[in-house]
């Protein structure tokens, strides 16, 4: 077989292009996101529609195994991260599963902030212990 000394070079440019995507996308991972100042932190209560949409739509990108969920779960982490709020170790838990395409551990951490939210644990920034208030309840 004869290589034709021409010919590697498109080769070893690809390779080189794909190895350069691989180690910026690595180093994306690799580098901690900044974090958020307390200048930065929400006094404003979370938005809870804002909130139950990030999970449904983290839900949704995990049941179909979408290597996308990552920037939706980086975002809800942030949304909680905003607001001091409690369950924020959860928040940055999901985010590192996403980023590592964990999907299944994904779906439960997923399950335990809805758990978390369904029995109103979140606290608002400010409040202590005292859990954020239904609207519902008198």
């Amino acid at each position: 077989m004869t290589i034709n000394p021409g010919s590697p070079k498109p080769l070893i440019e690809k390779l080189a292009r794909s190895l350069r995507e691989v180690i910026d996308d690595l180093q994306k991972k690799i580098m901690p996101p900044p974090s958020v100042e307390i200048s930065n932190k929400s006094t404003q209560p979370i938005d809870m529609e804002l909130l139950n949409a990030l999970l449904q739509a983290v839900q949704t990108q995990a049941e179909e195994m979408d290597p996308d969920m990552e920037d939706k779960a980086e975002e809800l982490n942030q949304l909680l991260e905003r607001h001091g709020n409690t369950n924020k170790a959860l928040g940055a838990r999901l985010a590192d599963q996403a980023a590592n395409l964990d999907f299944e551990e994904a779906l439960e951490t997923l399950s335990e902030l809805r758990e978390a939210f369904t029995h109103n644990t979140l606290l608002s920034p400010g409040d202590g212990d005292q859990p954020i208030s239904n609207k519902n309840e008198k």
